[in-house]
């Protein structure tokens, strides 16, 4: 069987990325053990019970190098902890507001710090893409990795968790792909982290479709504002901490 090549530098596809990151993971649950397991479902498999953050459901195959995993994306990776970090921490005063002060969050340099979380975006929704069997953008997506620089067609917006479950439930949805006859215009897919939910949106064609407040780096000033949109989409791959 050939070595996979890596989507984002065509190295050999040696590491493995988390659909969810173990630091928000950790945020969201606290203490797992065999004793106290978190259950996770893929597809229509049985929910399963996992006793550690370790473990390999929580991840991709490998689709890209442990280079471009580790050093290439650490600052867009820190970005993204610190931001959720935060969210989980300050939900009450965030639902209130119905906003996040990214000064809050990153002090002055916001701004580069949303650009690195664009890129930890970018990441995630490239190694959907190749998981998916589509591999449509990965160029796009990979230039703005290499290169740390916005990539004008990834939209991301924030959202109350819009689903039946508790805010002990967290996942990522499956990619889904708009059509006009064959011409694609948009990809989406959504992300759960508990009580709150990323949409990331990557389209070449914004005049033809509804970003739902979605925003590139180069658009946010000193806030988010969440959305209220509920996106219909199956959801995939799902841990929640009981099994009810």
């Amino acid at each position: 069987m050939p070595q996979k090549k890596c989507w984002i530098c065509n190295a050999n596809a040696n590491s493995r990325e988390h659909r969810i990151k173990k630091s928000v993971l950790k945020n969201i649950y606290k203490d797992v053990s065999s004793k106290k397991p978190i259950f996770h479902r893929r597809d229509s498999e049985k929910k399963r019970p996992i006793g550690g953050f370790k473990s390999k459901a929580f991840k991709f195959e490998p689709f890209i190098c442990n280079a471009c995993n580790n050093k290439r994306t650490q600052k867009a990776d820190r970005a993204w902890e610190k931001l959720s970090h935060f969210i989980l921490q300050n939900w009450g005063i965030i639902k209130g507001t119905n906003a996040i002060y990214l000064a809050d969050v990153f002090g002055e340099n916001f701004e580069e710090n949303f650009l690195q979380l664009q890129l930890y975006f970018a990441k995630l929704l490239g190694c959907k893409i190749v998981e998916s069997g589509i591999e449509s953008h990965l160029v796009s997506l990979s230039y703005s990795i290499l290169n740390e620089t916005e990539n004008s067609n990834l939209y991301i917006s924030f959202r109350h968790c819009q689903n039946s479950f508790s805010e002990n439930y967290s996942v990522v949805s499956d990619l889904q792909v708009g059509r006009i006859g064959t011409r694609e215009v948009y990809m989406h897919m959504f992300c759960t982290f508990g009580c709150f939910s990323v949409d990331i949106i990557y389209s070449e064609s914004v005049g033809e479709i509804e970003l739902n407040g979605a925003l590139l780096p180069s658009e946010i000033h000193s806030k988010i504002e969440l959305t209220k949109i509920d996106y219909p989409q199956i959801q995939i791959g799902s841990i929640q901490k009981n099994d009810k």
